[in-house]
């Protein structure tokens, strides 16, 4: 978009101000650049070499292959089945207890 407003305002005064530059193709294209790599590149790469480092970037290896792909409700009815099974525990050594 900003390579556009280059070609739309060309030669137009970048500034009310007397002194500056006028708007170019080249200057936005130059700007467009500079920025992609500024806010961009430079910090995405920074920030995953740091997550790298700390091995928080990738999951790990027998994770990978064993697959991510547990859908909530297989978790959801997991759970209750375990919580079920305490209670269960639970209830057999108060049954346990009173009876002894």
């Amino acid at each position: 978009m900003g390579v556009v407003a280059g070609f739309m305002l060309w030669g137009y005064p970048s500034s009310p101000f007397e002194g500056y530059a006028p708007i170019t193709p080249w200057g936005q294209f130059a700007g467009a650049i500079i920025m992609f790599f500024v806010l961009g590149f430079v910090p995405g790469w920074t920030v995953s070499k740091i997550l790298q480092s700390f091995g928080m970037l990738r999951i790990p290896r027998e994770i990978e292959l064993a697959g991510l792909d547990i859908d909530t409700e297989t978790v959801r009815q997991m759970e209750a089945e375990e919580f079920a099974e305490a209670i269960r525990v639970e209830a057999a050594r108060a049954e346990a207890g009173s009876g002894a």
